[in-house]
């Protein structure tokens, strides 16, 4: 059995970063950049009207507001055939192009058409107007995203409007999820006698796609070597495969058997740690595994403490949690502990600092605690109770965004 610093430190060193390729920027979404995006073409390409309008010179009003002629109208799409004169303006809409000789727009609220095909404002305008100048957003050469950053939906927008449909990027990881057990059955089964719904697979499978991976569900495997192995096998096709339940050392656990039997190097099988000290990593070629806890609490601090830092030093990030913040207990903690344990708690930032305060909670299998915790407070071994106001480790969740 391993700490749990030694076992974060085996997963760190045994996973490795996928290789980059060339990421089609419709597949892009979620991906870290492999390299700095450089601007192919000014943004916008000419100047442009922000508003709905009209294009008119500055310099004309030098003595107040006059009325000025409308020598045509410029839709966006549309190149202007005129250049402005003294005394002329072009009614423009939003994202027209300036008509050479304006330099600032007016808006339409501030215009008063009359009969003559002349137009009459109530204000004066400044040179640069509502006009979005070419370039004014980025120029060529500039550098847009920079190496290290996930492609957001925003920067995919950015990326197309210069019309770059390809990017140098760290894929995605794809991952298998399985469960194994007798007793479980999908969450749409009505379950029988002795048997309970498989809710591992579901919150596992989530967590990756929020963690901004790739998923596949293979099913439920039972407990014997015909259901497991092709299963397995199947998984370790993928870049990481987790298997849920089956990894403690009971008659019935067979995961970690068959996975060796696989070709799974193991590197650690329990780790000194409470809820989820029967935890299997390994690897077979270029697939990473891990074996979580049957116990839906287990499987989920597994996945933080593990998982998610093994995911997000694979998709290229340069930064990998469980990120631990120190904090003073809100009450005290009295439980015997022989090894590391992490409870589910409330963190609250409050004028005096930090505060965390532990959920009532009924130990491994207890899944309601979680829901409504926003962090794991970290309770080293020992007999005496630790009192209110020590400070102490915790790890914040991060459900949704941190990889994505």
């Amino acid at each position: 059995m391993v700490d749990f610093d030694e076992a974060l430190t085996l997963v760190l060193s045994t996973v490795e970063r996928l290789p980059f390729a060339n990421e089609a920027l419709a597949d892009a979404l979620g991906c870290v950049l492999a390299s700095d995006i450089v601007c192919l073409e000014d943004i916008p390409p000419f100047r442009r009207s922000t508003m709905d309008g009209y294009a008119v010179r500055s310099w004309d009003f030098h003595g107040g507001a006059p009325e000025l002629r409308v020598v045509e109208e410029i839709p966006a799409g549309r190149v202007p055939r005129r250049t402005l004169e003294v005394g002329q303006a072009s009614r423009i809409f939003t994202g027209g192009m300036m008509p050479k000789g304006a330099d600032a727009v007016i808006i339409q609220e501030e215009a008063e058409p009359l009969g003559s095909g002349c137009v009459r404002f109530s204000s004066l305008p400044t040179p640069g107007q509502f006009v979005l100048g070419a370039g004014d957003i980025a120029r060529t050469g500039d550098v847009l995203i920079e190496q290290g950053e996930v492609l957001a939906p925003p920067g995919i927008a950015l990326l197309a409007s210069v019309g770059i449909t390809a990017v140098p990027a760290y894929p995605r990881p794809h991952a298998y999820v399985m469960s194994t057990g007798d007793e479980l059955v999908e969450p749409e089964v009505r379950p029988g006698p002795a048997q309970v719904r498989n809710s591992n697979a579901p919150m596992l499978v989530g967590a990756l796609q929020a963690a901004g991976v790739r998923v596949d569900y293979l099913g439920i495997a039972t407990d014997d070597r015909g259901s497991l192995r092709p299963m397995l096998e199947k998984g370790l096709g993928g870049d990481i495969l987790l298997v849920s339940g089956g990894v403690s050392v009971g008659t019935h656990d067979l995961v970690g058997k068959e996975l060796e039997g696989a070709g799974v190097e193991p590197v650690f099988t329990r780790v000194a740690v409470k809820p989820g000290k029967p935890i299997f990593f390994g690897r077979r070629g270029p697939c990473i595994v891990f074996g979580l806890p049957g116990n839906t609490a287990s499987s989920l601090v597994g996945f933080e403490l593990f998982v998610r830092p093994a995911l997000c030093k694979m998709r290229g990030l340069g930064d990998w949690p469980p990120k631990f913040l120190r904090g003073a207990l809100a009450t005290s903690v009295e439980m015997k502990r022989d090894r590391l344990t992490f409870l589910p708690a409330v963190s609250i930032n409050e004028r005096s600092g930090m505060v965390v305060r532990p959920l009532e909670w009924a130990g491994s299998a207890d899944i309601r605690a979680l829901v409504h915790a926003n962090c794991l407070v970290a309770i080293p071994p020992g007999e005496s109770p630790v009192p209110g106001g020590a400070e102490v480790d915790f790890v914040t969740f991060q459900w949704v965004g941190y990889c994505a």
